[in-house]
């Protein structure tokens, strides 16, 4: 009776020990190689833009239309954002779900102190890889400087709500 209590033990102990290895290594393990970090995008003047230019810095992607209202409403946040935080290496990167033409009317049409990149509908599939299922718009990803996935939102991102959230990251 002892030994089969002994051996129960033991199976516990080892059953524990392989758990916390296994929860270790889950957050020592390099991050996820996300399909969106090794796009090659075209800006709207069909210059290729590889998302790897902006390694080593925080990266807000938003995914965005010209025909997408609350899109267009919160991209001037955006741009004061990116303008406010881009020393402290933070990146803004616009991947409109749209024709080159509308985008680069839009940028032309608006200040946008950021990369605006044509993705069409298979960029669109990307995000549903960091939680937009739905692929619905506007869609906000963020991204660590070690390229790990730290916070989405989909739907409107207040600037105070987002600044905050940046301060965060940069350890402020």
């Amino acid at each position: 009776m002892k030994s089969k209590f002994l051996w129960l033990a033991i199976a516990a102990l080892a059953l524990s020990a392989g758990m916390a290895a296994y929860l270790v290594g889950q957050e020592t393990a390099a991050p996820a190689s996300y399909q969106v970090l090794k796009m090659n995008l075209a800006d709207a003047d069909g210059r290729p833009q590889p998302m790897q230019q902006w390694e080593g810095k925080i990266l807000v992607i938003n995914y965005w239309a010209t025909w997408c209202p609350p899109c267009v409403e919160e991209m001037p946040a955006f741009s004061r954002l990116n303008e406010k935080m881009s020393a402290n290496g933070i990146q803004f990167v616009g991947i409109g779900i749209d024709v080159p033409d509308k985008i680069r009317h839009f940028r032309e049409s608006n200040k946008i102190s950021y990369p605006l990149l044509v993705g069409g509908m298979d960029a669109a599939s990307s995000s549903a890889e960091l939680g937009n299922k739905h692929q619905a718009l506007p869609f906000t990803a963020i991204f660590d400087s070690r390229r790990k996935l730290v916070a989405v939102k989909l739907g409107r991102w207040p600037e105070a709500d987002l600044e905050r959230e940046l301060s965060t990251l940069l350890g402020r």
